[in-house]
């Protein structure tokens, strides 16, 4: 087994008061998950999207068919958030607006495939 050394850091940045970002790791069969989501500053609920979208990329990651290569697990769990986002963002209209990008990549062996999305806000936003 790879053995990898890590840490996690996000910033509010120059802008905002809140931090709107959200990142995570998660080991799998094949080696480590890693992904961050940056809530859109400035746009409904930012901090909830980000959330939202790991939460789902970790549960899909895990649901996918363990025969699934990595970047096709990665690629169906951010599409699966997107789908999400954008329903919970429709349905709850305090959420309306809101979005997130998601970037996710899985340390595989030697290598490092990536996903990258920006889930956009609701059509229904103003």
């Amino acid at each position: 087994m790879l053995e990898i050394e890590f840490f996690q850091l996000t910033d509010v940045g120059c802008v905002r008061e809140g931090n709107e970002d959200a990142v995570g790791h998660w080991p799998h069969e094949d080696g480590l998950l890693f992904a961050v989501a940056d809530g859109l500053g400035g746009h409904a609920a930012g901090e909830v999207a980000s959330a939202i979208a790991l939460e789902v990329l970790a549960r899909e990651m895990e649901r996918a068919p363990g025969n699934w290569a990595v970047p096709k697990r990665l690629r169906r769990a951010v599409q699966e958030a997107n789908l999400e986002l954008y329903n919970k963002a429709i349905a709850v209209p305090e959420l309306r607006g809101m979005g997130t990008t998601l970037t996710a990549s899985a340390v595989v062996g030697g290598t490092l495939p990536p996903a990258r999305s920006s889930c956009p806000r609701s059509s229904s936003s103003s």
